[in-house]
């Protein structure tokens, strides 16, 4: 299928970033201590001939207490803020995270993808010890010694659907209780909770429609690709980065006057 195949237009990258910065940004402004994307945590961790290199780049380190529904998604017991390692997936229609075992279950594509992030870590982390710092198989590396320093990392996934892990449900009622703590007194609000409800409400749809709307754009992206070759694909591909911005800005002007405008007016004006 077009969703799950690799093509030159980069709609995979773009889908995910757009809904990464989205989520993160609004937890550092919430309150949130951290940093996106902290490109020099491994850095130190692997031989200096090849320290131009990143090594493994979390797409964002928080400190946050995910202790609100008593155990982490890896089944850990946790306690108190800590600081934790995020990473962002979106998964598509047509993958095997839509098994049949998965879909028996409500939201089970979402939570079993989000379940291997920590997993997939861990063997990066293992092949950047083995083939920058010549670690045999089987042992433990400078790399994978720092991620370890770390609770496992979290996975904040986005379905085909719409549908999200019980994960950012946490991190929309961390968002909303810290907004609430700055803004219920100036807003209005009758109290701490009333303020909660509704900041988790605005997070809600300001997180859902980004990711359904980052979902639909990709595959909009892809219905030309529908019968073509990959030589064909390749020059199509070309002939897009020709594309003037102002058709851009008219795209995206369109689709935030039909779906969101109210929703991103809200969300600015509150945050």
């Amino acid at each position: 299928m077009k969703l799950t195949a690799v093509l030159k237009n980069n709609g995979w990258k773009e889908q995910h970033d757009t809904v990464d910065r989205l989520v993160f940004n609004d937890l550092l402004r919430a309150g949130v201590f951290g940093r996106c994307q902290p490109r020099d945590l491994f850095r130190r961790d692997i031989i200096q001939s090849a320290r131009s290199l990143h090594g493994i780049i979390p797409d964002a380190m928080l400190r946050i207490d995910l202790n609100m529904r008593g155990r982490s998604q890896h089944g850990r017991a946790l306690g108190g803020e800590q600081m934790f390692l995020f990473d962002t997936k979106c998964i598509h229609a047509g993958s095997t995270h839509y098994s049949t075992a998965a879909q028996r279950v409500r939201c089970g594509a979402v939570e079993r993808r989000a379940a291997k992030v920590a997993v997939d870590y861990e063997a990066n982390a293992r092949r950047k010890d083995e083939k920058y710092n010549r670690t045999q198989r089987g042992e433990v590396g400078p790399v994978l010694a720092r991620l370890r320093t770390y609770p496992p990392v979290q996975g904040v996934v986005w379905g085909a659907y719409g549908e999200s892990n019980k994960l950012v449900e946490t991190l929309i009622g961390v968002a909303a209780r810290r907004t609430a703590e700055r803004k219920w007194r100036s807003m209005g609000a009758r109290g701490m909770a009333e303020a909660v409800s509704w900041f988790s409400s605005l997070y809600w749809r300001r997180w859902g429609c980004a990711a359904t709307f980052a979902q639909a754009r990709m595959r909009v992206s892809r219905l030309s690709s529908v019968g073509r070759t990959h030589a064909e694909e390749a020059r199509m591909t070309q002939a897009c980065l020709n594309y003037s911005e102002e058709d851009h800005f008219g795209a995206v002007a369109f689709e935030a006057d039909e779906a969101g405008h109210g929703v991103e007016r809200m969300a600015r004006a509150a945050v």
